[in-house]
């Protein structure tokens, strides 16, 4: 890693950024914009766009369990005890 530090180590906080787009988006759109912390790393895998397509080239990337409380998400709504996880692409975060 060339000595500089990981954005996405487990423990760090994240945010998920908000896609726009219309079609199929592999991140829950109720996470959109929200911020959560790396539980832990999962491994690098072939993003399932690119092995959905036989002969298109595979791309990896580093996926991550993502920890969101649930008043991060649906504000007084979420009973502050509550947690949700979403597996997520590196490709969906940004450092919070």
């Amino acid at each position: 890693m060339s000595g500089r530090s990981d954005a996405f180590a487990v423990g760090n906080r994240v945010r998920v950024k908000v896609s726009n787009s219309a079609g199929h988006h592999r991140a829950p759109r109720y996470v959109h914009g929200r911020c959560g912390r790396i539980e832990s790393y999962v491994g690098r895998f072939g993003l399932p766009d690119d092995l959905a397509e036989p002969g298109r080239p595979v791309r990896t990337d580093r996926l991550f369990t993502v920890c969101f409380r649930a008043e991060a998400l649906w504000g007084a709504d979420g009973h502050p005890s509550d947690s949700v996880y979403v597996d997520l692409y590196s490709l969906y975060l940004e450092p919070a």
